[in-house]
């Protein structure tokens, strides 16, 4: 309940008054001086309401009514970052599918390092992002060129955050087989990379 007297008199009761028309002058310069106070604080709610809509495109927020109570807005800032997660899904989605056309056009392997995925033989192998196997995937499969090369260890070496003497090649080794595993569980293919002692390239025939 709203006081807005000193001696404790409330909104309702100054209401109540001005319906039995009992109201003394303070009192009626009191209440109107609260109503347009309220209004104009709805107003700027009004306002704040209109930005947000606008910052958080596709948000629908219910109208203020001038005589309901005052609006929290801590959902809408809920409803704006699950809308702008739901955009970002959706942008994921788009490309994915974006992908898959480009798969099926072009028929070569392709690594989309945004959602950290490969594209072949129509299928998306995830890759999980920041991790040997995505450095490799996007060291290799970055074009054309590419994927056409023989990679020398010491420059995956160097791809994946070290040199020779600091990286280990049965770790350049074991993500180009653990790549391999992932690709065969979507597809048929189960030799995409040939991994030897000292080099990494794909497989000719998934590139012609």
């Amino acid at each position: 309940m709203s006081v807005i007297k000193k001696d404790g008199t409330s909104l309702a009761d100054l209401e109540e008054k001005e319906k039995n028309g009992t109201l003394t002058s303070s009192e009626k310069i009191a209440l109107q001086t609260f109503k347009n106070l309220n209004s104009k604080f709805i107003q700027s709610v009004v306002n704040t309401q209109k930005n947000l809509v606008n910052i958080a495109s596709g948000i629908k927020i219910p109208p203020l009514e001038s005589n309901g109570p005052l609006i929290d807005t801590t959902w809408i800032r809920i409803e704006s970052e699950k809308r702008a997660e739901e955009n970002y899904l959706r942008r994921l989605q788009i490309k994915k599918l974006e992908a898959e056309m480009q798969v099926k056009e072009a028929g070569k392997p392709f690594f989309d390092s945004e959602i950290s995925c490969i594209y072949l033989a129509g299928k998306l192998i995830k890759i999980t992002k920041n991790t040997d196997q995505f450095y490799l995937c996007k060291t290799i499969l970055k074009n054309e060129k590419s994927m056409a090369k023989e990679w020398d260890r010491d420059v995956l070496a160097e791809k994946l955050g070290g040199n020779a003497e600091s990286v280990n090649w049965h770790k350049i080794y074991n993500a180009a087989r653990e790549v391999n595993k992932k690709i065969a569980v979507k597809t048929s293919i189960e030799d995409f990379f040939i991994a030897t002692s000292t080099t990494v390239t794909i497989n000719p025939q998934y590139i012609k």
